[in-house]
């Protein structure tokens, strides 16, 4: 069902996508962190600033468009529990598939 599936973390940004010619995706966040989708429309930015970032919680799917598109670790505030001794955490699972 999914064309890819990789983890993102603080020190793994992947690439979804890079091409010529934009692509469509949709991407699902399996957590247990929220993760950035940031989408440049070149595949050689000058900027590192991306042209579309949507955020994207655990659970969520969303679809965005591009000729580069990334992944990238949100650091967003978390609900923890009184008393819990855990660090929030600070990876994701994702998947994507294209949408021709």
């Amino acid at each position: 069902m999914w064309d890819g599936v990789t983890y993102v973390d603080p020190s793994h940004d992947p690439i979804i996508h890079e091409g010529f010619r934009a692509a469509s995706v949709i991407v699902a966040n399996a957590g247990p962190a929220a993760i950035a989708l940031r989408a440049w429309q070149t595949h050689k930015p000058k900027s590192d600033d991306p042209d579309i970032e949507v955020q994207l919680w655990p659970g969520n799917t969303k679809s965005i468009s591009g000729n580069l598109i990334r992944a990238r670790s949100l650091e967003a505030p978390y609900i923890v529990k009184p008393g819990s001794t855990t660090d929030p955490p600070r990876f994701a699972a994702i998947g994507w598939r294209f949408v021709c």
